[in-house]
């Protein structure tokens, strides 16, 4: 079959809410530990040799949806509402060009290596990804493809980060040194993705899922305005709601890989404490003995905060 031209492949992937599309070529990748830094995907899965898995794929098609982050204090998850969205639309590309006859196939691969080796990205101290004229608030996924070549008119890769340390100072577990860039095992977004979350980590919690402060922080950044959740999305994350292990409208936007009973409803109980919401404290209470220890230990956590400050 022919292959689209990079109009055409721009054409395309704009009809699914991509900003840009960057046709790679398909080589094996060195991924070294940094590249692997702060992915949340085991390395199991990673693949790190594209040209001897896919001999027949003519090239990689670097997919790039671009966010903006919720206004301070919103506690949701702007990145993983993104991800959540761009992962179907991403599916639903694969299942067109599938349909028009090419060999198409969404792959995990260290994002980090893909980029610095296409010289098209720069990972910054914080282990984010800046790909020319989108800074680092981008979802990206990635096609293995005989649907299009590479393309050798690459965007100029941005600059590192130099001297700055504005991220290093913002962060609120002090996990991004200033010369060496991001440590995973201070990282407060490595704990919420696992069960039970320590009491440090709760304790400097600024929302659901993730922690974003370094990116606000970033002057890579700062051309992004914030958004206000839409209503619907609000209720969806309602402490209330989420304590009462309601969770499906909360799925619907984040995906249900990462809303999961241990994760979201502990996360909610602590921010319960974190926000004051002392109306919630009977709420709390009763996930004191819940059967997962990830809720359990997070409510007694809350609960002893929540306690203490009406006794004060």
């Amino acid at each position: 079959m022919e292959h689209l031209t990079i109009a055409q492949i721009n054409l395309l992937i704009k009809n699914y809410g991509f900003k840009a599309a960057y046709s790679l070529k398909v080589e094996n990748l060195t991924a070294t530990w940094h590249a692997l830094c702060g992915m949340g995907i085991p390395k199991e899965r990673l693949c790190l040799a594209p040209e001897a898995e896919y001999p027949f794929a003519s090239a990689l098609l670097l997919l790039v949806a671009q966010y903006r982050p919720f206004i301070k204090g919103s506690l949701l998850p702007a990145y993983y509402f993104a991800s959540n969205a761009a992962y179907h639309k991403a599916n639903a590309l694969v299942n067109e060009l599938t349909a028009k006859g090419y060999f198409a196939k969404r792959i995990e691969v260290p994002l980090a290596a893909l980029v610095e080796q296409a010289g098209l990205g720069t990972l910054c101290k914080n282990s984010m990804l800046d790909i020319a004229g989108f800074g680092t608030r981008t979802v990206l996924f990635t096609l293995a493809t005989n649907a299009c070549m590479p393309d050798d008119n690459l965007p100029q890769k941005p600059q590192g980060c130099g001297n700055c340390t504005i991220c290093s100072s913002a962060c609120p577990a002090q996990a991004i040194n200033a010369d060496f860039g991001l440590d995973p095992s201070r990282c407060i977004r490595t704990y919420m993705e696992s069960a039970p979350m320590p009491n440090w980590v709760m304790e400097r919690l600024n929302g659901f899922l993730g922690c974003e402060v370094c990116q606000a922080a970033c002057p890579r950044n700062a051309f992004i305005e914030p958004v206000k959740p839409a209503d619907d999305a609000l209720l969806a994350f309602e402490l209330r709601r989420l304590l009462r292990g309601e969770l499906k409208a909360a799925s619907a936007y984040a995906g249900k890989n990462m809303c999961t009973r241990a994760r979201l409803i502990a996360q909610a109980a602590a921010l319960c404490a974190l926000t004051k919401r002392h109306d919630l404290l009977d709420e709390v209470l009763a996930l004191t003995n819940h059967e997962l220890c990830s809720i359990c230990e997070a409510a007694i956590w809350a609960k002893g905060i929540l306690q203490s400050a009406l006794e004060s």
